[in-house]
């Protein structure tokens, strides 16, 4: 008997259910929380993307280069995350230490709303690559962010510690790291 859930909570939520064994099994994104009696098991590593909506003055400056700098941005329209999130902490740093300055539209706090807000405030933002994941809508202009030292974000699986999980919890995350380590090599 297995039961998949699809949640949109926050990574302080899943480890909590995790911890409490109301899941077997969860797959987040880094950074964690505190995560006392909870196992993290790094499936893939994901690189920095700058994102930015069709209509986006980046398009029009740098539409064939296959990367940009962080000084790229400088003056663009941008949405960032919310402040409390790691990600957006992590663009203020990286505007800072280049002395940059975006114009900030709008703050999100998920995938769901940033691809819209990208077209509708002809803006760009950062964010982790998840191509390897499922593919960015094809309207979005996508280019891999060079940095001095490149960040990157990790999708994790999450098992509490005091069980080793269910039987189908194991089959799913084997199947979910075979398919992982396939998208790699396709990639390679």
């Amino acid at each position: 008997h297995i039961k998949l859930e699809v949640t949109f909570g926050g990574t302080f939520e899943l480890v909590r259910q995790v911890q409490t064994n109301q899941l077997d099994l969860a797959v987040d994104f880094t950074p964690l929380p505190p995560h006392r009696g909870v196992e993290v098991e790094s499936l893939l590593h994901l690189p920095f993307v700058v994102l930015s909506g069709p209509d986006s003055a980046l398009v029009s400056r740098h539409r064939h280069h296959s990367s940009l700098h962080v000084r790229d941005l400088s003056e663009q329209r941008f949405v960032d995350w919310q402040r409390d999130d790691p990600y957006g902490a992590a663009n203020s740093a990286r505007f800072s230490a280049h002395s940059v300055t975006v114009q900030e539209v709008a703050r999100v706090q998920s995938f769901l709303l940033l691809f819209d807000l990208l077209r509708a405030y002809h803006a760009c933002a950062i964010a982790p690559d998840l191509r390897l994941l499922r593919s960015f809508p094809e309207d979005l202009c996508v280019w891999m962010l060079r940095e001095e030292a490149p960040q990157s974000v990790e999708v994790v699986a999450l098992q509490s510690s005091a069980s080793t999980g269910s039987e189908a919890a194991q089959l799913i995350l084997a199947g979910l790291r075979q398919r992982l380590a396939s998208k790699r090599r396709k990639t390679d």
